[in-house]
């Protein structure tokens, strides 16, 4: 029996005691269960003391032991720091199995053929982190939700939008929102309650091939060395797939190979008008973000802008009682305001931006799974040569937009 059951059934034989005595008239009661009484009281109160910090030192320890690692993870994450690249890369290359620390990396990680995409992380959850349970698809998918992994790029604009990118083992993915909420009302007496079913809308993506092509010639990667060799491909690979990621998750059209991003999603807002933005109107954008429900505050407020767009702000000056500039204020106040590379350029004087309100934590707001591993193809050509052409290649789904409330497209003049 533990300590709080202990303190339990000794907390309610007091109150079983307590109650006969109180049932009993005063008259009838003897001196001892007179003089028991104040002294039952005080007993019962320092218990109830006692049990609130026991069912704390509960909690607290439950809960540091559910943000510690397990050995499993612990193991996987030693596993991923001694893999290396370039031997997956080398074993393709000579056609044979991985072995040694990059084989049980694959089997930590359940992967059978490729490259696991974990070696990519450069950043983990840190231990703190929300690990959330998974979730069931509708009945009718015949799929169920993946478990999240961190992203798979750290330069990607994902984390930056909210968007979730969990690992799909196989088939395709399927994620599903509550499109139709379950009313409420306040009732009189006897009334009805609001008798409306919950509609779930699942949307259902299919693996898209991004891929990217390294040539090397043999020569060069021995007079660099096989660390060097691994660390030059992993940097050029994560830089050319986690680019060409970038511009789909924000720019793809949906149309043939390519991803639906987030753009495609979005609606598209009206030209502003014609006066080039100041910096009352860049803060009025900023602050036009605010709905009350995703983002309640400025700091609430994240702002992805196109590099014109961007240098406007920051050229553009608050006044003479301070130097500070639009993008610093709104950096400053708002949950984020940078821009990416990948935003569209402008067009007709006008450049797109996507506003992300961070006010609700813990909501997935977006997704564009991922399928796992970084495949290696075609390391043959050009193999009388001497020159290797590795090609590698990893499958993304569509952005699924989950809150669409929480995402906003906005324009900006940024000239005349």
């Amino acid at each position: 029996m533990t300590k709080i059951e202990e303190q339990t059934d000794k907390y309610n034989l007091l109150i079983t005691e307590c109650n006969a005595l109180l049932a009993l008239a005063s008259d009838k009661r003897t001196q001892e269960q007179r003089d028991r009484m104040p002294a039952l009281d005080l007993e019962i109160s320092d218990l109830e003391s006692e049990m609130k910090l026991t069912k704390r030192t509960s909690t607290e320890t439950t809960e540091t032991r559910q943000t510690t690692d397990d050995a499993e993870t612990r193991e996987r994450v030693e596993l991923r720091s001694k893999a290396r690249f370039g031997n997956y890369l080398d074993a393709a290359l000579r056609g044979r199995q991985v072995v040694g620390a990059e084989a049980e990396f694959m089997a930590a990680t359940s992967v059978s053929s490729g490259i696991p995409i974990e070696l990519f992380e450069k950043m983990r959850p840190t231990p703190t982190e929300e690990h959330r349970a998974l979730t069931p698809a509708p009945g009718t998918t015949g799929a169920t939700f993946a478990p999240l992994v961190p992203f798979i790029f750290s330069a990607s604009v994902a984390e930056m939008l909210m968007i979730e990118m969990p690992q799909v083992p196989s088939g395709a993915y399927v994620s599903g929102t509550i499109s139709t909420s379950v009313p409420a009302d306040t009732l009189a007496k006897g009334g009805d309650a609001p008798n409306t079913a919950a509609a779930i809308t699942a949307t259902s993506v299919s693996p898209k091939r991004i891929a990217s092509q390294l040539q090397i010639a043999i020569e060069d990667v021995a007079a660099i060395g096989s660390e060097s060799f691994s660390a030059m491909l992993m940097a050029h690979t994560s830089m050319k797939v986690s680019s060409e990621l970038d511009d789909q998750l924000l720019n793809g059209s949906g149309s043939s190979n390519e991803v639906t991003g987030l753009f495609e999603r979005l609606g598209n807002p009206g030209a502003p008008a014609a006066a080039v933005e100041t910096f009352a109107r860049f803060l009025a954008i900023q602050s036009g973000g605010i709905d009350g429900l995703w983002a309640t505050e400025l700091s609430h407020i994240q702002l992805l802008v196109g590099p014109d767009t961007y240098r406007l702000a920051a050229a553009t000056l608050r006044g003479a009682d301070s130097a500070q500039s639009a993008a610093a204020y709104m950096a400053l106040n708002g949950a984020g305001f940078a821009t990416n590379n990948k935003m569209p350029a402008k067009a007709s004087h006008i450049q797109q931006g996507i506003l992300c309100r961070k006010g609700q934590p813990g909501m997935r707001l977006a997704v564009a799974p991922t399928w796992g591993t970084l495949e290696v193809d075609d390391i043959y050509t050009d193999a009388k040569k001497g020159l290797r052409n590795f090609t590698v290649s990893t499958l993304v789904g569509d952005v699924i937009v989950q809150q669409p409330d929480a995402y906003a497209q906005v324009a900006f003049r940024v000239s005349t």
